[in-house]
């Protein structure tokens, strides 16, 4: 399913679909931004606070906010005297950054509202990986839907691509952008699940291993990922790897969230115990 807020997309008139776009955003992997194929901010970016503000534009277009309000989105340690100067520095250094040849008081895309408010709109000049993802999950749920497995497979497993080279990796304690990282590591399970579930149905239990352990990586209280990566090891006579598998879990929820795990856990380990 696509980002949940408060990681939402607008209207995609705002955007631009085609990979051809003027301008290019990658927000998985290190984020890049190129004008016409050549790199804006590369190797180094004038002010950081140039690229942390375009960050925060990108994620939340068409989203208005007050000087004050913006820079305290983005500089909470910042004193409150100097905070108003650097947004107005940042500001035009971004617009000169983007549109170098215009008038930075008159640019297309990081504007000024009636009531003195800022706001990006994309002005259909942009696209951005997390747009692409958005697009790919929207055709495999159709396809999914449709009973069309393959199809969804593939475009789940394009999207999950994306997702593997990690989201903004070098923002990682950011709290401008943690409400969207969060958001992305729910999408990021969410494929992995779907993917999960379709190799279960048509019976790909290397697959299924492989998209069970990567599950547990990111969600370790996952009973469905660990039934499914038990289940496939049994399946292909690995039962010590099974067993090994599910007494972790068991050891987890017991330990770590004072419960029992449930009969068809206890039930799976008894009978890859068996097998063994």
């Amino acid at each position: 399913m696509p980002i949940s807020a408060p990681h939402t997309t607008p209207s995609t008139g705002h955007w631009c679909l085609a990979a051809d776009a003027p301008y290019r955003v990658e927000f998985f992997g290190p984020f890049q931004v190129t004008r016409s194929d050549q790199a804006i901010g590369y190797p180094r970016w004038p002010r950081a606070s140039a690229r942390k503000l375009l960050q925060w534009f990108l994620l939340n277009p068409l989203t208005p906010r007050s000087g004050a309000a913006l820079a305290e989105i983005l500089w909470p340690d910042q004193p409150h005297a100097r905070r108003s100067s650097t947004l107005r520095v940042t500001v035009h250094c971004l617009r000169q950054l983007l549109e170098p040849s215009a008038n930075p008081r008159q640019s297309t895309f990081v504007l000024v509202d009636e009531h003195g408010r800022y706001l990006f709109d994309p002005a259909g000049h942009w696209w951005t990986d997390l747009l692409e993802v958005e697009h790919l999950l929207r055709h495999a749920d159709a396809a999914r839907a449709a009973g069309n497995d393959a199809v969804a497979i593939g475009s789940y497993q394009r999207a999950l691509r994306y997702h593997e080279r990690g989201f903004l990796p070098e923002g990682v304690y950011e709290d401008a952008i943690a409400g969207h990282r969060d958001a992305a590591e729910r999408q990021h399970r969410t494929i992995l699940t779907h993917l999960l579930e379709l190799s279960q149905a048509i019976g790909l239990d290397f697959e299924v291993g492989q998209l069970a352990a990567k599950l547990l990586d990111r969600d370790p209280y996952s009973e469905a990922a660990v039934l499914a990566l038990a289940g496939a090891s049994v399946r292909q006579g690995d039962t010590v790897r099974a067993v090994a598998v599910l007494d972790r879990f068991i050891h987890t929820v017991r330990s770590e969230l004072a419960t029992s795990p449930s009969e068809q856990v206890l039930a799976l380990r008894q009978r890859a115990h068996g097998a063994g």
